[in-house]
C-alpha cells in the first residue's frame, strides 16, 4: 500500500503539473492556431483571384476544418471568431464560422447551410451561411461537401482511413471545382523525430493503397460506395434512361470490351424476397479456374463502363454460352456465403483466451455477495470478442490477488467501470437452396484483345440461367 500509494501521489503531482502548464496556454502563443490562420487567409486570397462572380468565389473559399477532438474544435472556433474581427485578410468569413462535434451543435441545419447545393438542402433551409466549419470526425462520412474546395486536417488520426473517409467530404464527383485542396497540419520537427508520425502515416497509407485490387488485375483506382452510389442517382436522373432500365425483364445481359480489362463476367442477383441485392464478379481469366469474387464494390467496378455511354457493346455467340457457366458459378458462391451465415456456429467470434479464464474463475469461484443471476451475466458479458486494451485490463485484474473470490470481484468491477456487458444474439438468416436465387441482370466484360476475347468463350456451356 505504501508503494502504491506513493505512485498514486506522484501521478497526481504530474496531472497538476500538467495541468498548471496547460493554463498558461493561450491562443496567441499557439502556433499551430497562427499556421491555420495564415492557411485561411491564403485561401481567402486565392478564391478572391480565381473565383468569377460571387458564387463561385465563396465557393472557393470554403473550407473544412477536421480535429479529433471536441476540445480542439472548440479552441479553434473561438480563435477564428476573434481573428477575423482583428485580421482584414479574413474579413470574408466574417459572421460565417460555426462548428460540429459529436458534443452539439445542429449537425444537419450547419451543413445545410454550408453546402446547400449538394446536401439537397430543402427549401427554407437552403440559404448558404457558413464558409468555415470546424468538425470532429462525426461529419467525416456519408455526406455530400463538395460545393466546399478545402479541408484542413489540424491534427492527424492514428488511423489513415479517417483522412481517407475525411477527404472523401469534397474529393467527389461531381464538384464543380477543377482542384480541391487537402491539407494537414504536422507536428513540430522534434515530436515528429521522436515518434515519426508523418513516416508511419505514409507507411499505413501505402499498404492501405496495394490491399484494394480489381480480379488480379493491376491495382487503380476503385470508387467507394459513396462515389458509386452518386454516379448511378446521376444517371437515373435522366428519365428516358431510367423508365428503360426499370422496363428491362429479370435475367437481361449484355457485354462490353473494355481495354485492360480482366475477362469475366458480373452478376446482380436477389435472393428470395430480400431487396439487398448479391453481386458476384466470376474472372475467368484462367479458364481452369475461374474465380469467384463476392465483394460488392469490385463487382461495380469491373461493370462499370470506362468511356460511359461510349464504351463498345460486344457480346459475341461463345461470350454469351460461356454466361450460362459463370452463372452457375456465381449462384454457388451466393447460396454457399448465404447458408454460411445463417449457422449460428460461423457467427460466434472466438473468445480470447484472457476472457475464457476470467469467465471460468466466476463460474467456479462466485463469492457469496454475487447472486446466481448477477454471476451467469458477468460471464455472458466476458464470453465475447475484445480489443487487446480491454484484454490487458483484465489480465491486470486477474493478476490483482491469489484468491479467485477477490479476482472475481476485481472483475466484477471491471465490469462495471468499463460498461462490459453480454453481446447480443447474431441475426441469422433462412438456409436457402438454388432456387431461391432470382438473376436481375448480367454483364459480361472481355478486353479489347480479341485472342483474350476468344479465351473468354473458351468456357463450355451449361444448363441456361
Amino acid at each position: 500500500m505504501s508503494v502504491l500509494s506513493a505512485d498514486v501521489r506522484n501521478d497526481r503531482d504530474l496531472l497538476r503539473a500538467f495541468a498548471e502548464q496547460a493554463g498558461q496556454v493561450r491562443r496567441e502563443d499557439d502556433p499551430k492556431l497562427a499556421a491555420l490562420v495564415e492557411q485561411l487567409a491564403a485561401i481567402a486570397e486565392q478564391a478572391r483571384a480565381e473565383g468569377i462572380g460571387s458564387d463561385d468565389t465563396r465557393d472557393k473559399r470554403k473550407v473544412l476544418v477536421f480535429s479529433y477532438f471536441t476540445d480542439t474544435v472548440e479552441w479553434i472556433t473561438e480563435h477564428l471568431a476573434q481573428a477575423v474581427k482583428v485580421d482584414s485578410r479574413l474579413a470574408d468569413y466574417a459572421e460565417r464560422i460555426t462548428a460540429i462535434s459529436g458534443g452539439g451543435g445542429d449537425k444537419e441545419r450547419v451543413l445545410w447551410g454550408f453546402a446547400p447545393r449538394t446536401t439537397d438542402a430543402p427549401d427554407g433551409r437552403n440559404e448558404d451561411l457558413y464558409d468555415i466549419v470546424v468538425a470532429t470526425d462525426v461529419v467525416a462520412e456519408r455526406v455530400n461537401l463538395q460545393q466546399a474546395r478545402h479541408i484542413i486536417n489540424y491534427d492527424l488520426p492514428w488511423n489513415p482511413m479517417r483522412l481517407v473517409h475525411r477527404h472523401g467530404r469534397i474529393d467527389r464527383i461531381g464538384s464543380s471545382h477543377s482542384e480541391v485542396y487537402l491539407r494537414c497540419v504536422f507536428p513540430d520537427a522534434q515530436l515528429d523525430e521522436l515518434l515519426g508520425l508523418e513516416e508511419r502515416l505514409h507507411r499505413k497509407i501505402k499498404q492501405a493503397a496495394v490491399s484494394v485490387g480489381v480480379g488480379g488485375g493491376a491495382v487503380r483506382k476503385v470508387l467507394s460506395g459513396e462515389e458509386c452510389r452518386q454516379e448511378l442517382r446521376r444517371a437515373l436522373e435522366n428519365p428516358e434512361l431510367d423508365a428503360r432500365i426499370r422496363a428491362l425483364p429479370w435475367g437481361t445481359g449484355s457485354g462490353m470490351a473494355v481495354e485492360g480489362s480482366v475477362p469475366g463476367y458480373v452478376f446482380c442477383a436477389r435472393v428470395a424476397d430480400y431487396e439487398r441485392p448479391q453481386f458476384r464478379y466470376v474472372d475467368v481469366s484462367d479458364e481452369t479456374t475461374p474465380v469467384v469474387v463476392a465483394d460488392t464494390l469490385t463487382c461495380l467496378d469491373a461493370a462499370r463502363p470506362r468511356r460511359g455511354f461510349d464504351t463498345p457493346r460486344e457480346l459475341s455467340e461463345a461470350t454469351y454460352r460461356g454466361a450460362f457457366d459463370a452463372w452457375r458459378q456465381a449462384r454457388d458462391s451466393i447460396v454457399e456465403s448465404w447458408n454460411k451465415a445463417a449457422d449460428p456456429a460461423n457467427l460466434v467470434a472466438p473468445v480470447p483466451a484472457a476472457m475464457q479464464r476470467a469467465a471460468e474463475v466466476v463460474r467456479t469461484h462466485r463469492p457469496p455477495s454475487m447472486t446466481i443471476e448477477e454471476a451467469d451475466r458477468l460471464v455472458e458479458a466476458l464470453e465475447a470478442p475484445y480489443p487487446e486494451r480491454v484484454l490487458k485490463i483484465v489480465r491486470a485484474a486477474m493478476a490483482s490477488s491469489e484468491r479467485p473470490a477477490e479476482q472475481v470481484q476485481a472483475i466484477a468491477i471491471l465490469a462495471v467501470e468499463m460498461g462490459l456487458e453480454p453481446s447480443p444474439p447474431p441475426e441469422l438468416l433462412p438456409e436457402i437452396d438454388h432456387g431461391d436465387i432470382h438473376l436481375v441482370c448480367w454483364l459480361a466484360v472481355v478486353p479489347s484483345s480479341s485472342t483474350v476475347t476468344a479465351q473468354l468463350g473458351g468456357i463450355a456451356p451449361a444448363d441456361e440461367p
